[in-house]
């Protein structure tokens, strides 16, 4: 019997059975643990750990994002957006998007 953490009362009420009780600490810092030597992870992994988490934009640098172009038509799109719904349009949305919200605005009506 394994008894983990300090319980000696336990341990002594084991033993007076006659169950040899083996005592272990209950701190995962004093646990023993088996070394196991592991094979090296593939280059696909190691490229993925070595990018920074939140790369978005693929610069190597955490954070950022990809805009999408700016153009004269994706301005009107945003003025006609915000005229069509009575709200901004999201920054991020390119102007294909926009088209597509704006006719599904005008299809409901």
């Amino acid at each position: 019997m394994i008894v983990m953490g300090h319980w000696p009362q336990i341990a002594q009420a084991y033993r007076d059975l006659g169950v040899e009780v083996e005592e272990r600490p209950a701190f995962a810092a004093n646990l023993k643990r088996a070394v196991v030597d592991l094979p090296i992870p593939p280059q696909s992994v190691t490229q993925a750990v070595d990018k920074p988490q939140l790369d978005h934009d693929g610069d190597g640098k955490p954070g950022g994002s990809v805009a999408p172009e700016q153009t004269d038509d994706l301005k009107a799109l945003r003025v006609e957006y915000q005229e069509a719904l009575g709200k901004r349009a999201f920054a991020g949305w390119t102007a294909d998007e926009l088209r597509e919200k704006i006719a599904a605005v005008r299809s409901e009506a």
